[in-house]
């Protein structure tokens, strides 16, 4: 390996975000996006551009992000689900990528820096997997919130951390706790931020504290999702055990760089060991059989999120701690997590797109032998999966929409719907799903007729 190479590939920089754009563009194009609430927001906005999942508005700006696209197409041709699913892709892969591309222009410390990018991007490797929507939106925009507060030459008058703070109000029920905080470390680093009226430095830490009593009050008026699952043991425990694997991580990096070890070494071990599960075919649904730690997840990307919107207060000159603790583990093995982090995200999104297309193929060759309305259970790899070497990815409200989806798809085939155990359920109803089948026939049926 040339010494200019080692040197890219030892720090995070542009080389790295070539690669994260490109593994974020192979994800979009696999249709990673469509599992459970991608399903969900793709097919229903196609078919029902003014469609929203959620009875009240709390998490309008993050839906309205990543469907917009679709919504456009829908308005066009509501069967159009390769672009529809590709812009949705787009749209939320890009909530990854902006936060990082904006460390790039950012004269904040090469540790600080590293923190920032190895904490978002830790926080989004499950989310981005089975793609949740809100939590990635709200993730970013207060990623994106925090570097501007630490470099205000970013945003001189301060009109884009304005928009930042509306669009994070009704982004996620976490704004209630995370937005008060970024308000804080607004006000606290004021004095930072002379270019800017004095207007705007009031009313950027107001709007963000309009999130608390927004999201309190529309769930007060509608407690949905129930927050319950957090007093199950298992989500702390895979908390837990994200966080012991990132600073166990972090240990090993320190250590091994300390004894010589070339980071480019570190970075590219990051990259491949994902990417060998492939060379292993029951190792390809690793990342399927994963999924039921997908939402126990959230807990740890929760915490991720606090974390990074203290970072403000944190790094404030009086709270000399952090600085110290930074110090102590080394700007260079900071940096040396941060590029590991980088590629081993770009290799499990390799690895989780060619896992997605296996299983949809085989999906795919299941429904090709039904028609009409059917029980999942005359699915074999849907009823069975693990005959196939594969897991069940929906619950049983999914399963209409990921058969509605395929019925878009494949225009040339008779179209099927998919029905789980306890019927048509979640935000599909049935009335929907029978309006869909009678278009998808009358479409064909007219197709047939014409010359």
């Amino acid at each position: 390996m040339s010494p200019r190479l080692a040197g890219l590939l030892a720090e995070p920089g542009r080389l790295h975000i070539g690669l994260l754009a490109a593994c974020l563009l192979v994800s979009a194009l696999s249709g990673r996006q469509l599992y459970l609430d991608g399903a969900n927001y793709v097919v229903q906005s196609l078919i029902d551009p003014l469609w929203y999942p959620h009875p009240t508005p709390r998490r309008f700006f993050s839906i309205l992000w990543s469907t917009w696209p679709v919504r456009l197409v829908g308005l066009a041709s509501p069967d159009m689900i390769a672009l529809g699913s590709f812009l949705f892709g787009l749209a939320c892969y890009a909530l990854i990528l902006l936060p990082v591309l904006l460390l790039l222009r950012t004269r904040v410390p090469a540790a600080e820096q590293a923190v920032i990018l190895t904490g978002f991007l830790a926080a989004t490797v499950f989310l981005a997997n089975f793609i949740v929507t809100e939590l990635v939106f709200a993730l970013s925009m207060t990623t994106v919130f925090v570097i501007l507060t630490l470099d205000p030459t970013l945003d001189p008058r301060g009109r884009w951390r304005l928009l930042v703070a509306v669009l994070l109000v009704a982004s996620y029920e976490t704004a209630a706790l995370t937005n008060p905080l970024l308000a804080a470390g607004s006000v606290m680093r004021s004095g930072a931020e002379a270019g800017r009226s004095r207007a705007n430095r009031l009313l950027v830490p107001l709007v963000l504290c309009l999130a608390t009593p927004f999201q309190v009050g529309f769930f007060v008026l509608n407690p949905w999702p129930n927050p319950g699952g957090a007093k199950a043991h298992f989500v702390w425990i895979i908390a837990g055990v994200f966080t012991a694997g990132l600073l166990a991580l972090l240990g090993a990096v320190r250590l091994l760089l300390a004894a010589g070890a070339p980071a480019a070494i570190l970075v590219a071990l990051g990259f491949l060991v994902p990417l060998s599960m492939l060379l292993v075919p029951p190792m390809l649904g690793l990342r399927s059989r994963a999924f039921r730690y997908a939402y126990p997840s959230r807990y740890f990307s929760l915490g991720a999120l606090l974390v990074i919107a203290l970072l403000p207060l944190l790094f404030l000159p009086r709270f000399d701690w952090p600085r110290r603790l930074m110090d102590w583990v080394g700007t260079r093995a900071l940096s040396g997590l941060a590029a590991v982090v980088i590629a081993g995200f770009c290799g499990i999104s390799l690895m989780s797109s060619a896992d997605a297309v296996a299983y949809r193929k085989t999906f795919e060759v299941e429904l090709a032998r039904l028609g009409g309305i059917q029980s999942h259970a005359h699915c074999s790899v849907c009823a069975a999966p693990q005959d196939h070497g594969r897991v069940d990815l929906g619950y049983s409200w999914i399963w209409p929409l990921y058969s509605m989806a395929y019925t878009m798809r494949h225009q040339d085939r008779p179209p099927v719907i998919l029905v789980g155990p306890r019927g048509i359920a979640g935000d599909i109803d049935a009335a929907t799903v029978t309006r869909f089948l009678e278009r998808q026939k009358a479409q064909r049926q007219l197709k047939r007729k014409s010359p």
